[in-house]
């Protein structure tokens, strides 16, 4: 691995700089196809106005925002246009299902779904996405929507959390990304109207975020899965998420031991209804992924490509 890449490719890395470029160029020994562009440089930007920046000066054809928050001025550039496509995706609202919160109660995490709205953090994201209401997300074997069995419903929570006694509830941990926040606060307004919690609202880098809720350090997070591996997070041992629940790990043993491909599916489908009617977490939508593409560039994809961006038929006219 030093010295070389393994195995081969239509393209080889002409030129590397850590943190800012990477050049390929087409492999004239590739045994299939040949790529369509002889070359092409991925530049890498902190920011999305960074790259925003770029793309009004001319500098790159294609842009893959990230956050989302400058894809209006994207869009407002001459000879660009936004394609929107599918991700794997899933942003989620983590419940600490331990003894150490009250989220360990079936009860208090079904009330917490009906009184938090999937649109208050859909509607902030840019880059929009598809409710999902459950762990798999639309591209995925398995999925089916299950926004109907916890939808946005105040009156449904509000019951459920009074068989709580309010010295029981007390205050929760709230966690949300760092830029985050107004959502956070949107969020903790509508599940304290409706339930006596006090809520502290904690808004935290990705790095403390990711290890608050491994030490199980939360109540509440704010989070996303790629979801191309980790569909069995709520019932694997070892996963921040899991629920300990029977049936949902029986589910997922099932999923995981299936014979064949439609034997996969119907058992990630049985998986995935099982955890969300348990409500081991508040799923809310699948990311849609979003690119600026200039007129004169063809040959690209539309999904994914938030995680995996193919070159080989990239073309320039």
């Amino acid at each position: 691995y030093m010295n070389g890449a393994l195995g081969t490719g239509p393209f080889t890395v002409s030129s590397y700089n850590k943190g800012h470029s990477l050049v390929l160029v087409r492999n004239n020994r590739y045994w299939g196809t040949p790529a369509s562009c002889a070359s092409i440089t991925l530049q890498y930007f902190d920011s999305d106005t960074a790259l925003a920046d770029a793309m009004e000066k001319g500098n790159i054809q294609m842009a893959v925002p990230l956050e989302g928050n400058e894809n209006k001025r994207l869009a407002a550039i001459a000879d660009t246009k936004m394609v929107e496509g599918q991700s794997t995706r899933v942003r989620f609202l983590a419940f600490n299902s331990t003894v150490a919160s009250i989220f360990c109660d079936e009860q208090a995490r079904k009330a917490a779904r009906y009184a938090m709205n999937v649109q208050t953090v859909m509607a902030a994201d840019g880059n929009g996405g598809v409710p999902v209401g459950g762990p798999i997300d639309p591209l995925s074997t398995g999925y089916e929507d299950l926004t109907g069995l916890y939808p946005y419903n105040p009156a449904k929570a509000g019951p459920l959390f009074h068989y709580f006694s309010s010295s029981y509830l007390g205050t929760i941990s709230f966690l949300v990304p760092q830029g985050e926040g107004d959502v956070g606060r949107e969020l903790s307004k509508q599940i304290s109207s409706v339930s006596g919690f006090k809520v502290n609202l904690e808004e935290v880098d990705q790095k403390t975020l990711q290890q608050r809720i491994s030490e199980g350090k939360y109540d509440i997070a704010l989070t996303t899965l790629s979801n191309t591996l980790d569909e069995g997070a709520f019932a694997e041992s070892g996963s921040p998420f899991v629920l300990q629940d029977s049936r949902a790990q029986q589910a997922w043993a099932n999923a995981v031991h299936s014979r064949n491909a439609s034997e996969y599916e119907a058992n990630v489908r049985a998986y995935a209804r099982e955890v969300s009617n348990n409500a081991a977490a508040h799923w809310l939508y699948a990311r849609k992924s979003i690119m600026a593409v200039k007129s004169n560039i063809s040959g690209y994809t539309k999904n994914m490509t938030d995680q995996l961006l193919p070159l080989h038929d990239v073309s320039v006219k």
